[in-house]
């Protein structure tokens, strides 16, 4: 289930860790670096839901058995996952999919890839392309809670700010009104 609105408070990191191309040898090193961030920052939750992977389960188990604040979560519903992504201070992941919903979402994310052929977040800084060298991941993550100040992990959001019930009845109403530039009808 969910956590209560007590653990929902605390800063937390969701991590998604699964592509095939990112290889056991990276991944062992990933997850050694997301560690030693963990063990440096005791007040921070990791979250991680995990692939049915018995391979990387074991990687994961192994690296994080002795951190009470790291979390190995079964797989999660969409719903459930997307709440987890809301409530996050912070996003590692080598998912292009996950970096474009995070983006979406307004939330910081750091990609632990070489390179992404999606765009999303990168030019507004929502999304780092860290790599995968441990330290850099290591120092990224601590930094990001300890240097920026950071509490939220909120960056600016893609979504409409309210007020688009009322513009798209005004459109409707009159189909040939022009919105926000462009003449439509």
């Amino acid at each position: 289930g969910l956590e209560g609105a007590a653990e929902a408070s605390r800063l937390s990191v969701l991590l998604t860790l699964r592509r095939r191309e990112t290889g056991e040898g990276d991944f062992q090193r990933l997850l050694g670096a997301i560690a030693v961030a963990a063990r440096r920052l005791p007040h921070v939750t990791f979250q991680y839901p995990m692939h049915p992977n018995p391979a990387l389960l074991r990687l994961a188990k192994k690296a994080f058995a002795s951190l009470p604040n790291v979390q190995l979560l079964g797989p999660k519903p969409y719903g459930e996952f997307v709440s987890l992504l809301m409530r996050s201070s912070l996003v590692l992941t080598d998912s292009g999919g996950i970096q474009e919903e995070a983006a979406l979402l307004g939330r910081k994310v750091l990609l632990l890839r070489d390179r992404t052929e999606r765009d999303d977040g990168l030019a507004d800084g929502t999304v780092r392309l860290l790599g995968k060298d441990p330290a850099d991941v290591r120092e990224a993550i601590v930094r990001h809670f300890r240097d920026t100040g950071c509490s939220s992990g909120e960056a600016p959001t893609r979504l409409p700010k309210g007020g688009a019930a009322r513009m798209i009845a005004r459109v409707i109403s009159n189909p040939r009104q022009v919105v926000g530039g462009v003449g439509h009808g």
